[in-house]
């Protein structure tokens, strides 16, 4: 997906990862991270029914399950038991806490912080986007990694 199109889908990831990040006039800057058994989407523009404003990218092979908005909305009026996954849309918000985090002065902390809560991001995507996660150039993220081994 890319920015101008409406998310109108809401995705489960059997296999491989997607990367959802932004584009500034300077630089893209990785916004989340979604693994196996995570639920994938742009959860703004799938509410609001607006273009999306980013890019939700394949950073390995994937498989997925897809179910569009209408068969969403469709599950839930025909099986009411269905209104019960509307915690999985939730599950689509990006934690602004990440955001905030990245106005924490210290590179290492945030860097700890990524090992203490997705250790398995390290050695899975590449250490531009990781960088890039964390608010710090590939220059930077190379020696807080030194640092922190």
């Amino acid at each position: 997906m890319k920015p101008s199109q409406s998310c109108c889908f809401v995705a489960f990831i059997n296999k491989g990862s997607f990367r959802f990040y932004s584009l500034t006039e300077s630089e893209e800057r990785t916004l989340h991270f979604f693994t196996e058994t995570n639920w994938v989407a742009d959860y703004e523009s799938l509410i609001s029914h607006q273009p999306s404003k980013n890019y939700l990218q394949a950073v390995e092979d994937t498989e997925v399950q897809i179910i569009s908005l209408d068969d969403f909305h469709l599950l839930m009026e025909q099986h009411p038991v269905f209104r019960n996954l509307i915690s999985l849309i939730n599950t689509l918000v990006i934690s602004s806490s990440h955001h905030i985090s990245l106005t924490n002065p210290s590179p290492d902390d945030r860097y700890k912080k990524l090992l203490n809560e997705h250790p398995q991001w390290i050695n899975r995507f590449p250490q531009m986007y990781i960088a890039s996660y964390l608010g710090m150039t590939k220059e930077t993220f190379s020696r807080v990694k030194s640092r922190i081994r």
